[in-house]
C-alpha cells in the first residue's frame, strides 16, 4: 500500500528533522566542527523549507554566540546550495539581518560586517 510506504517516509523525515533541531537546540558556540555537523544534519532532513524554518525561528530568538552560530549555518547553506537554500533564504535575509543581527555589541559587529561582506546582493 503505497499509504503505507508515505507515512513511513513521513517518520523518517521527522526522525530527521528531529535530530537537526535537537543539535541546532544543543549547540552553543560557532565552532567550525559544530556548524559543519549541523550542515550535514540539515541536508540530511530532506525537506529544504522545514529546515530553513527551523533556522530562521532560531535566529529569531537566539542570542550572543548560538546567533551568530545560527547565521553561520544559514550563510553556509544558502551558499553551498544557492539553488535550494539560498533560494528560501534570500527574501527573508535584509529583514532578518536588520532585525536579528547584534550590531551593538564591537565585538560581535565585526563578525557580522565579515560575514554580511560576503554576500552577493
Amino acid at each position: 500500500d503505497s499509504r503505507a510506504a508515505d507515512q513511513v517516509l513521513n517518520v523518517q523525515l521527522l526522525k530527521r528533522l528531529a535530530r537537526f533541531c535537537k543539535a541546532l537546540m544543543e549547540a552553543e558556540k560557532p565552532k567550525k566542527e559544530v556548524i559543519e555537523s549541523l550542515k550535514g544534519l540539515a541536508e540530511n532532513v530532506g525537506e529544504v523549507e522545514t529546515v530553513a524554518g527551523a533556522i530562521t525561528r532560531h535566529i529569531k530568538f537566539s542570542k550572543g554566540p548560538k546567533l551568530l552560530l545560527c547565521w553561520y549555518l544559514l550563510d553556509i547553506l544558502a551558499k553551498k546550495h544557492s539553488d535550494s537554500f539560498g533560494q528560501v533564504f534570500g527574501p527573508q535575509i535584509q529583514e532578518l539581518s536588520v532585525h536579528h543581527m547584534t550590531w551593538t555589541d564591537p565585538k560581535e559587529e565585526a563578525k557580522y560586517v565579515k560575514l554580511v561582506e560576503t554576500w552577493k546582493m
